[in-house]
């Protein structure tokens, strides 16, 4: 996910959408983010349009309310163990994981790290930290596919915030508003959503179909 954010964003709108259009750096897909206070400028209508004919989805942010949070969610199912994330955890594969977030694993578990399900040598599921500003801390989700189903995801996530709670951290939710298991597990965990934002799809420039 690329974040669009600063004080001058307004003032440079059209050289923004320009540097977006022409995608040089684009050598795959890439999810765009527009900072809320930009919002009100033409973004849709820019990124949507030839060349780049940008999708357009809706991100949910979510507030987290402690009291409504029950650790006892993070207790681990039969036969699995909730364990400190570590540098294997890193470079493992999946759609949100740590290495789509940071530059190495020395980085990540620097901001944070996470915990992780794991049975028998075989690891089920990992919440982990996907961004850290001050003293609030976003979390990720991964699970194994053949680990659904089990409560994993929402067991290393009750972890993670009950560890984030103790250390005086705020935990940080958000996921796109089509991802039911994603909000029903954010629901579950004491967040509630808080604010809709649009985020953009942006195809990579070697796939791009120019008409």
């Amino acid at each position: 996910m690329s974040l669009i954010w600063g004080e001058g964003v307004g003032a440079a709108f059209d050289e923004i959408v320009a540097h977006l259009q022409a995608g040089r750096y684009r050598d795959r897909d890439e999810w765009l983010q527009i900072d809320p206070r930009w919002a009100g400028l033409p973004w849709e209508r820019e990124l949507t349009a030839s060349p780049l004919r940008a999708s357009v989805h809706e991100r949910v942010n979510f507030g987290f309310d402690p009291a409504a949070f029950d650790s006892a969610h993070g207790q681990a199912p039969e036969g699995w163990a909730i364990v400190p994330a570590d540098s294997t955890d890193f470079a493992q594969p999946g759609a949100v994981v740590p290495r789509e977030f940071w530059n190495d694993a020395d980085q990540f578990l620097e901001h944070g790290g996470g915990w992780r399900a794991e049975h028998a040598g075989k690891r089920g599921a990992l919440a982990f930290t996907s961004f850290r500003f001050d003293d609030e801390l976003e979390i990720g989700i991964e699970t194994h596919p053949d680990a659904r189903g089990k409560g994993l995801a929402t067991a290393v996530a009750a972890r993670m915030i009950d560890d984030l709670l103790q250390r005086g951290i705020t935990p940080v939710w958000s996921c796109r508003a089509s991802n039911h298991a994603s909000v029903a597990l954010a629901t579950k965990l004491g967040f509630t959503p808080a604010k809709r934002l649009p985020y953009y799809g942006l195809t990579a420039r070697q796939r791009r179909v120019v008409s």
